[in-house]
């Protein structure tokens, strides 16, 4: 059985196998918040590190937007997992297809694979 993606479905190529089938707006929703959960936790671990030169706006700024660009790329990726508790609680169907994808995966590594 092969599952095709719609319109409002991740293509394939662009996220991780497990969540191929979740709609482009929940990943957005999900991802959004693991950024977010990622940008305050940076922002925190600076705060325990002491500089010798004082910050000028200008690097405020720059470190920030770093920050933010660093925050998305974990969130994009497998991360803390924040985006897949998300996802359980937004959309229930993402643990479900997550349990057929490990067991498709189980048949596969046992030689158990139906076409």
């Amino acid at each position: 059985m092969e599952i095709k993606s719609g319109p409002n479905i991740l293509p394939k190529n662009q996220a991780h196998d497990r969540y191929a089938n979740v709609p482009k707006a929940y990943m957005k929703i999900a991802e959004g918040m693991e950024s977010q959960f990622n940008q305050m936790m940076l922002a925190q671990m600076k705060k325990t590190v002491s500089r010798a030169n004082p910050e000028s706006a200008a690097t405020r700024v720059y470190e920030q937007m770093l920050d933010e660009h660093y925050a998305d790329v974990m969130a994009s990726n497998d991360g803390s997992g924040i985006k897949d508790l998300v996802l359980t609680q937004i959309y229930p169907q993402f643990n479900k297809a997550e349990a057929l994808h490990s067991y498709k995966n189980i048949q596969k590594g046992h030689g158990h694979e139906h076409n």
